[in-house]
Parts: structure tokens; C-alpha cells; sequence
């Protein structure tokens, strides 16, 4: 984070590029399948950080029962979650979407 100009990544490979594929083909299945039960479900737009942050905080505030791609963070670390689900004790429970489960 402090230098990021510091380090070039290295080229992706054909192979990861496939798993990353993969990946995105079963999370959008996972949220597919969570549309047709879930009909309030809230989907983040991952354009612009600060506005999924607050677009997130809203629909928590709103306790919607799933939120696909909640823009997550504390201090200096950030990210987004694949899903955040509402258990019956009302927290939020982070979901990621992992090839290995069905």
C-alpha cells in the first residue's frame, strides 16, 4: 500500500486467468441462485469505492437479507465481500463463493 509503484505483478497466466474465469462463472451462479429466493437482495456497483462503502452502510442500515459485493473496510485495509447474508440473530455473516463448495 505505501509503495505501490515499487513492485510490477507478474503477467497472469493462461491458467490463472481460466481459475479466475471459473470463479466469477460459479459466483455469479451462487448469486443467481440468491435472486430467485431472495427478491430485496441489494447489489453493489463497484465503480467507485467510496459510493459502494456508503451504498453499503445504507443497505445495512436497511437490514436487507443479502448484499452482493459489499464494499467493506476498517482503517487501512478494504475490500469487498462476495456476500453478506442476515442470519436470524440479525448480524451479518460473510459470505465468499469458493469453487470447492457447491
Amino acid at each position: 500500500m505505501e509503495n505501490r509503484d515499487a513492485v510490477t505483478p507478474d503477467q497472469e497466466t493462461d491458467d490463472q486467468k481460466l481459475i479466475a474465469r471459473t470463479g466469477d462463472q460459479h459466483e455469479h451462479a451462487v448469486l443467481e441462485e440468491f435472486k430467485l429466493s431472495v427478491a430485496s437482495l441489494v447489489e453493489i456497483v463497484k465503480d467507485d469505492a467510496t459510493a459502494a462503502h456508503l451504498e453499503t452502510i445504507a443497505a445495512i442500515q436497511a437490514h436487507a437479507p443479502i448484499i452482493y459485493q459489499a464494499a467493506l473496510e476498517d482503517r487501512e485495509f478494504a475490500g469487498f465481500a462476495d456476500f453478506l447474508i442476515l442470519d436470524e440473530a440479525r448480524r451479518y455473516q460473510v459470505w465468499d463463493t469458493k469453487l470447492a463448495l457447491p
